[in-house]
């Protein structure tokens, strides 16, 4: 594999939402921190990458139920259970 340097994935808030934001916090600051942990919480969702792709095409798929929320679990292979853990707006791959 080529050990080509990659670039670093960043988002930025667009700066309508960033202004608003501003805004809000100092007109309504219990409603700026409600707004924000709703954006936080809701992770950019992504398409995978041709190599995520590959790997996911070779792994088992289920989806767990954890009170309302979905959790997408995928397993390769026999063997002990190793849990894995991606970053926010990261891949399962």
């Amino acid at each position: 594999m080529a050990t080509a340097e990659r670039k670093s994935v960043r988002y930025q808030a667009p700066a309508w939402v960033r202004h608003g934001f501003s805004l809000l916090e100092k007109g309504a600051p219990p409603l700026a921190v409600r707004l924000a942990v709703w954006a936080f919480c809701k992770p950019k969702r992504r398409k995978p990458r041709p190599e995520e792709r590959e790997i996911l095409l070779h792994a088992g798929r289920r989806i767990m139920r954890v009170g309302r929320q979905k959790l997408v679990v995928h397993n390769w292979g026999d063997g002990p259970l190793v849990i894995l853990h991606h970053g926010w707006s990261g891949s399962g791959a």
